[in-house]
């Protein structure tokens, strides 16, 4: 959905405030925080479970990367942080290798389906996002 935390912080408590129907009563502003909720999971619905939104920073080699042009999943072959952002090599076809850099105005996070080297930064994420002192 997305990658910033306090996106994530939003979200949840928007939903929070939505499933708690007690409170909306007529008010227009309630009601439509409750619409945008619905559309919201309506289109989370519609998300493969295995797809994920990832920041760039967090492409591995080896994942399968979503174009937002077709919709096609593609091989990353390879990630490497640039100055203008990540340059992603992606397998178009067995003698085709593209590399695109991201993030874009139209990208501005990554659809992913995880491998391996994908699953293990997922661990790092987790362990070093983790609280505690």
């Amino acid at each position: 959905m997305t990658t910033n935390p306090l996106e994530r912080a939003v979200i949840a408590a928007a939903r929070s405030f939505a499933h708690d129907a007690s409170w909306m009563q007529g008010d227009p502003f309630p009601r439509a925080l409750s619409d945008a909720i619905e559309a919201l999971e309506a289109w989370e619905a519609t998300q493969a479970p295995e797809v994920r939104e990832i920041g760039w920073h967090e492409v591995a080699e080896g994942d399968l990367l979503k174009s937002v042009k077709n919709g096609k999943f593609y091989p990353v072959v390879s990630v490497q942080k640039n100055r203008d952002g990540y340059r992603i090599a992606i397998q178009l076809n067995p003698q085709s290798v593209m590399a695109v850099t991201r993030p874009s105005a139209a990208e501005p996070s990554a659809f992913v389906k995880r491998g391996q080297a994908g699953a293990a930064v997922d661990v790092f994420v987790n362990v070093f996002s983790s609280g505690g002192k």
